[in-house]
């Protein structure tokens, strides 16, 4: 599993579902807390629609942590201030860093836990566009 879908699964499953994953390899494997989970600002790049250019929209809060699992480096990154969800992604990230064997049976849980948060996601779209209002532009108003 790539790192990126990795990650968008880590950050978006409920934190049970992570902590279970982090608590197999805590039992296991020697964890060394590298940076434990602190608090840092890191500036948001996006791209201007009309010139195409990148710039810094602002800062985002974000919690970040650093583990090592037999020299294997794991990092945690997420929005806000989460320390219990950054340490258990970093974990999982050295535990696949690592490739322990744990995560030969995460794989298809992970994957499953995708399709539960894609069906949530489209569930809150469809709620959206549901409440969205509709304006109807002007037409005819002259010809009263």
């Amino acid at each position: 599993m790539k790192k990126a879908r990795l990650s968008r699964i880590l950050v978006h499953a409920s934190l049970d579902f992570i902590e279970d994953f982090s608590n197999q390899i805590e039992e296991n494997y020697q964890i060394s807390l590298e940076t434990k989970p602190q608090k840092s600002l890191v500036l948001m790049k996006t791209k201007d629609s009309v010139s195409g250019l990148n710039f810094y929209n602002g800062e985002i809060l974000v919690t970040e942590c650093k583990v090592t699992i037999h020299h294997f480096h794991g990092f945690g990154i997420v929005m806000g201030e989460q320390p219990d969800r950054s340490f258990y992604m970093a974990v999982i990230d050295a535990a696949f860093n690592a490739e322990l064997p744990e995560i030969s049976s995460w794989k298809d849980r992970l994957i499953q836990e995708e399709a539960r948060i894609e069906k949530e996601k489209l569930s809150e779209t469809k709620n959206a566009e549901a409440s969205r209002v509709q304006f109807d532009t002007m037409e005819g108003f002259d010809e009263r």
